[in-house]
């Protein structure tokens, strides 16, 4: 899997720092050292972190481009009826990118854990670490270190970047629907910008004069008015914005009268902020409010009075979702950070991990629904994900005692029967003795050239040629 080239390098680099003064460093300060009383990781623990940062980043990348475009196709058809360019079509949905980042994040972690632990278990790295004595402890810091930055990433995000982000999200889309400008100016069509009222422009010049003009309104009760001009142009100003038509007639009828009048202008400027829906915002939904509004919500707030558990159980949403990196991450490692050599038997583990999250996700969020029915009910938001993260650690710790039980009974017993101790450091290596020559019997030592041969003891149970014979009884 590739990685973003904007992000890779500064990954390896910091990376290989840190890796080029380990290994420079004397030998008790590359097991570990601490920087204000706070162990650092070691080379191991760096490199799985960085695997896992990288790994990490790209899912997030995807996960938030794909669901990005499942949410901007909602928009797209309103964009282009409203004539906006492609800068402000990316404008508008781009608000929404960090409630979807807070979003994916923890599922992020959690594939990215997976990928990780699957590719040292494909290269034999998990079985070598294991060999040399690692424990899961160990093997689960830079894991532990990413999740924890990815916890804090989520509570940035929800409590400070989502609501600024939807908040103005629900302005500018506001602000595009009721934009009457650009719902006027479309050539050749008759288009209604609220109940009532229809427009018409033939053309529009290189200036941006709108040619052939019919406006009509029919909103009023007492009788309808209808404008037709040559030309019209639209202005901006502080005051407001309106239409200002040149050589052109202003149509009357009263519902109480048969008669039309008409009233020809040379110059006549109409007021289009009195047209158009209200572009104001009513009011900012839960996920559109600061930390600050839930906690303490105005008692004049429509949303507040007509769901006032939602309001509720926002808070406790936002606090309880950064918990899901952690969760995420311990049910994946869990499964996952044992050396396996049946490849089947991992797929099935694999997928048996995922149902178990996802269980775990629709469970939180379901907690989160009974909330806003039942506010009582929001101690349950925390205990889904508090369960299953010391349901992960309590495995963890006993399966750990359980590892270190049975390999300390494999070193007694192989200790015992004179063989090599398993996840032990190797002790001093035996005095080197010369092999015999070949074709020499064991146990007789070679003879120097010009010395006399040493008697050869005869063998058990035969006897000596040059012994007298014996018989046996």
């Amino acid at each position: 899997m590739a990685t973003p080239a904007g992000m890779s390098p500064y990954l390896d680099v910091i990376g290989s720092a840190v890796i080029v003064v380990a290994d420079t460093a004397p030998y008790h300060l590359q097991r570990r050292f601490e920087i204000e009383g706070i162990p650092a990781l070691s080379v191991l623990s760096l490199y799985i972190f960085r695997q896992l940062a990288q790994i990490f980043l790209i899912l997030v990348g995807v996960l938030t481009g794909l669901v990005w475009v499942s949410q901007a196709i909602r928009f797209l058809n309103l964009v282009i009826e409203k004539g906006r360019s492609l800068g402000e079509f990316l404008l508008l949905t781009g608000y929404l990118v960090p409630s979807i980042m807070g979003l994916v994040a923890p599922t992020a972690l959690f594939l990215a854990t997976i990928f990780v632990l699957h590719r040292l278990n494909s290269d034999s790295e998990l079985a070598v670490i294991q060999a040399a004595g690692g424990s899961q402890w160990s093997l689960l810091r830079p894991f532990l270190a990413v999740a924890a930055l990815v916890t804090v990433f989520v509570i940035v995000v929800n409590v400070y970047a989502t609501p600024h982000g939807m908040r103005a999200f629900r302005e500018k889309l506001i602000s595009v629907r009721t934009d009457l400008i650009a719902t006027l100016v479309q050539e050749g069509q008759f288009v209604s910008p609220e109940a009532g009222l229809t427009v018409h422009i033939r053309d529009q010049d290189a200036n941006g004069d709108l040619l052939g003009l019919l406006f009509h309104d029919t909103r009023k009760s007492d009788g309808r008015i209808t404008y037709l001009a040559e030309r019209a142009r639209i202005v901006s100003t502080d005051a407001g914005t309106s239409l200002v038509m040149f050589n052109g007639t202003f149509q009357r009828r009263r519902e109480t009268a048969k008669d039309v009048d008409v009233v020809r202008f040379k110059e006549y400027t109409l007021d289009l902020d009195t047209f158009g829906p209200d572009r104001k915002v009513p009011y900012y939904q839960a996920s559109e409010k600061f930390m600050s509004e839930l906690l303490d919500p105005d008692p004049d707030d429509p949303f507040f009075l007509d769901h006032p558990g939602r309001i509720f159980a926002e808070i406790h949403e936002r606090l309880s979702n950064p918990l899901y990196a952690l969760t995420m991450m311990l049910i994946a490692f869990v499964g996952l950070s044992e050396a396996k050599t049946n490849r089947m038997g991992r797929v099935w583990l694999v997928l048996g991990i995922i149902g178990l999250a996802t269980a775990v996700r629709v469970l939180g969020a379901t907690s989160i629904n009974m909330v806003i029915k039942t506010n009582a009910l929001y101690p349950v938001v925390y205990a889904i994900p508090l369960l299953a993260i010391l349901s992960a650690l309590t495995y963890l710790a006993v399966h750990n005692r359980a590892s270190k039980d049975y390999f300390a009974r494999l070193r007694n017993r192989n200790h015992r029967r004179g063989r090599p101790v398993p996840n032990q450091a190797p002790g001093p290596r035996p005095e080197h003795r010369p092999s015999p020559r070949r074709g020499a019997s064991p146990g007789i030592a070679p003879v120097a050239p010009g010395a006399p041969a040493a008697p050869v003891a005869p063998a058990a149970g035969r006897p000596s040629p040059s012994s007298p014979h014996t018989s046996g009884p």
